[in-house]
C-alpha cells in the first residue's frame, strides 16, 4: 500500500488554514479535518487520482472545497508526499 507523508510545510499550511477557519468561518473544524483526511487517504489506493499541475509535471493536485492539495507521487518508493497549498 502507498504511504502518505506530509512535508513540515504542509503541516504548517494546514495549521494556518485551521486557524483562519476558527476565526473567520462557521465550519466545523473536526468535520473539515476528517473530510480532508478521507480525501487524502484516497491516494493510498489511487495515487495518480489528482490532475497534473501545469508547468510542474512531477506534482499532482486534488481539490478539497476551495483548497488545493498538491502532492508528489514517488512510484518507486510507493509513497505520496503532501505539499498542501
Amino acid at each position: 500500500m502507498i504511504k502518505i507523508e506530509w512535508l513540515p510545510e504542509a503541516h504548517a499550511n494546514l495549521e494556518e488554514i485551521v486557524d483562519y477557519l476558527e476565526i473567520n468561518s462557521s465550519v466545523n473544524i473536526t468535520s473539515f479535518l476528517d473530510d480532508l483526511e478521507n480525501t487524502i487517504n484516497q491516494l493510498k489506493t489511487f495515487p495518480e487520482l489528482g490532475k497534473k499541475v501545469p508547468r510542474k509535471k512531477k506534482y499532482r493536485q486534488l481539490l478539497y472545497k476551495k483548497y488545493r492539495i498538491i502532492y508528489e507521487f514517488k512510484k518507486k518508493e510507493e509513497k505520496v508526499i503532501i505539499i498542501l497549498r
